[in-house]
């Protein structure tokens, strides 16, 4: 729900913490409750947290944020956990981002209670609606035995990192492994790694169908080489550098297309201007691993964002090993060393072709 409820105000006095109280006073609890549970010998101080990135293992829960104390900074939240439960949503691996004070990437919220809410398989808890992946457009399974969990997290000066092992929250035969790692570079740059084992074609056989989608309340444009998404003071530029999304410049490549959901009802999508719309990135399993790497590029203006990417050094080292340079640092991602194994490091500066990826984690 939206904004503060005045019960908080209590909670404030009991715990004598201003960073509640402040937040109370600007997310809008207001009432006779509030009047009456709010301490007015507490001073109200903004929340403040260093580093500014969080996580809780305990329930499958990260959030990144580039600094805390830049009104501009890029947030990005996501969740693993259970698919288990009344009002699960079927949506671990999920994640929402938001850069300049405005949404990028979003999901539609809180259902309109209703009978077709509570019954059968409501569209807005179903995985399509989410920023998830399916697979030959099967989505996750709910219930007891399905879950997903957040197994890494690290938050260093220059970037923060979450990975999650998603493999047991779907129910396909073919997927053997599905990792999803986050990397926030910053200043503000986020890298999405998809590592999936899973069927791939060969002689007349196709491979297993993948398709992402990222959800968002702005204009979606397709463009030749990526996507562009707009909102009223801020824009991200979608590429995917591994597979490309244009035909022609290899055998695998990722096809982008625009979509809505019908039918879908919210709380909040009835109340924005612009209904919900989602980009969809579409590629078949063409090798195994499948590693899907797409790059997420906020900026002020299309303008601004295209040159925060034009400045990104991207090397791809005989399709199996890629590094990317931004920030004074380079993410390093190497899946040739040991078979069915996605390495990852970021080192300080320009990386040497000498130097390898360290297995399991960052450079020390």
């Amino acid at each position: 729900t939206a904004g503060a409820h005045p019960v908080m105000y209590a909670r404030a006095a009991r715990t004598q913490r201003g960073d509640m109280q402040h937040y109370c006073d600007t997310q809008g609890a207001a009432g006779s409750l509030a009047i009456a549970y709010r301490d007015a010998a507490l001073s109200a101080t903004p929340a403040r947290f260093d580093p500014p990135s969080r996580c809780w293992r305990e329930i499958g829960w990260a959030v990144m944020r580039s600094d805390w104390d830049d009104a501009d900074a890029v947030v990005l939240a996501t969740k693993a956990g259970s698919v288990a439960g009344g009002h699960q949503h079927w949506d671990c691996g999920t994640f929402i981002l938001r850069a300049f004070g405005a949404e990028l990437i979003g999901e539609p919220g809180i259902g309109v209670y209703s009978r077709e809410y509570h019954s059968g398989r409501p569209l807005l808890k179903t995985t399509a609606v989410h920023n998830c992946m399916t697979f030959d457009e099967q989505e996750q399974q709910p219930g007891e035995f399905f879950e997903a969990h957040l197994t890494d997290f690290e938050t260093r000066p220059g970037y923060d990192m979450a990975k999650m092992v998603l493999t047991h929250a779907y129910d396909h035969p073919d997927v053997k492994r599905y990792n999803r790692l986050f990397f926030l570079l910053r200043p503000g740059v986020v890298v999405l790694v998809d590592e999936v084992r899973a069927h791939c074609g060969h002689n007349s056989t196709t491979g297993t169908m993948l398709q992402s989608r990222l959800h968002t309340f702005g204009e979606i444009t397709l463009r030749d080489f990526d996507a562009v998404v707009e909102v009223d003071h801020a824009a991200m530029i979608v590429r995917n550098i591994m597979p490309p999304s244009t035909v022609g410049l290899g055998d695998w490549y990722a096809a982008y297309s625009v979509g809505r959901h019908e039918g879908l009802t919210s709380r909040r999508d009835q109340q924005d201007d612009q209904r919900l719309k989602y980009l969809n990135i579409r590629m078949q399993a063409a090798r195994d691993p499948a590693i899907i790497v797409t790059l997420l590029v906020p900026g002020r203006t299309v303008a601004d964002a295209q040159d925060i990417l034009n400045a990104i050094e991207i090397q791809d080292q005989r399709r199996h090993r890629l590094e990317l340079f931004h920030g004074d640092q380079t993410l390093v991602l190497d899946w040739g060393n040991r078979r069915w194994q996605l390495y990852w490091n970021v080192l300080p500066g320009r990386l040497p072709e000498v130097i390898e990826a360290t297995p399991g984690g960052p450079y020390v």
